[in-house]
């Protein structure tokens, strides 16, 4: 009998065990699934002397109202202005580590991930944060977390909810009205493949979100570049052609716009509804995507107007 109790009491214990073991696991596989980051840094600690690779994490924690503790940022920041005088520490590929131990950095913020730069901090002893803020959710998310890792939660809980606003996704008419839209992101000609977007990406959803369908959502890849073949089959209504920053003289529009010409087939074509997008925040997944997704929308809005008044 007391050989039977003390095997039950040691089962009981073991099955404690390891359901204590399954938590912790779990929950560690949870945080890291939602954050999308190499938890490296530790939010409890007071970080004041940022070295930042990326320029939507450099907007995020300006807009987060910590300006004052980016000491660096990479050779890709121009927004806001303010930033453009501070120190470079180089690109994500090629980073100036010289930079992080002069500017004497507590914390290296990445967007995307270097393991020679991990390395370096963590040989230095410098706390590092890794981000891969690519969707939505995970712009909000890392928001979130740099809000947590800046002591400044509230104000980020804020600006999500603002965003949750702005990109309220339209009352979704039937697919059918939905106009289908090809994303370019790369200069076109017919011997060479397109740059465009698969699903998953910030670019495809806020698409989705303000009324359009993504030709090429159904593509598991975040950026696939497509021939022109394939754009025929999927007929797009809409052509975006996304160059931010770019002023495109008259000229320029016209000899973009002949290109297409030599794809009649193509609705956009015959309908004339290639536009070029050239705001220089539509390719950045940081806190501006709002304006990203206003941008989309303005644009799908006119041409059911187009559409409509053409239907009468």
């Amino acid at each position: 009998m007391k050989n039977m109790l003390h095997t039950r009491h040691k089962n009981k214990e073991k099955a404690r065990m390891n359901k204590r073991i399954i938590v912790r696991l779990y929950a560690a596989a949870v945080l890291i699934l939602l954050s999308g980051n190499l938890l490296a840094a530790d939010p409890g600690n007071e970080y004041e002397r940022l070295v930042i690779f990326g320029p939507n994490l450099a907007e995020i924690v300006y807009k987060l109202g910590g300006e004052d503790f980016i000491i660096a940022v990479d050779s890709f920041t121009d927004y806001p202005p303010s930033l453009k005088e501070l120190p470079r520490s180089g690109t994500l590929s090629h980073p100036n580590l010289e930079v992080i131990v002069e500017e004497e950095a507590d914390l290296v913020m990445i967007q995307g991930d270097n393991q020679k730069l991990r390395d370096f901090c963590r040989k230095q002893g410098i706390a590092y944060r890794v981000y891969r803020l690519e969707g939505v959710a995970g712009i909000k998310e890392g928001i979130m977390d740099i809000g947590r890792l800046l002591d400044r939660e509230a104000r980020a809980r804020e600006f999500v909810d603002s965003l949750n606003k702005k990109c309220k996704e339209q009352e979704k008419p039937e697919k059918r009205n939905r106009p289908g839209i090809l994303i370019t992101l790369s200069g076109l000609s017919p011997e060479v493949n397109v740059t465009t977007v698969g699903k998953n990406t910030f670019l495809s959803e806020l698409l989705e979100k303000a009324g359009g369908e993504n030709v090429f959502a159904d593509i598991g890849i975040a950026y696939p570049r497509v021939t022109m073949e394939k754009i025929m089959v999927r007929n797009p209504e809409m052509i975006f052609e996304i160059m931010p920053g770019k002023e495109l003289s008259d000229k320029e529009r016209h000899q973009r716009k002949k290109f297409w010409q030599r794809f009649p087939s193509l609705q956009a074509v015959r309908n004339d509804e290639i536009h070029f997008l050239t705001e220089d925040f539509l390719l950045i997944p940081g806190p501006r995507i709002g304006q990203t997704y206003e941008v989309f929308q303005k644009q799908i809005s006119e041409y059911q107007g187009r559409k409509t008044q053409g239907d009468r």
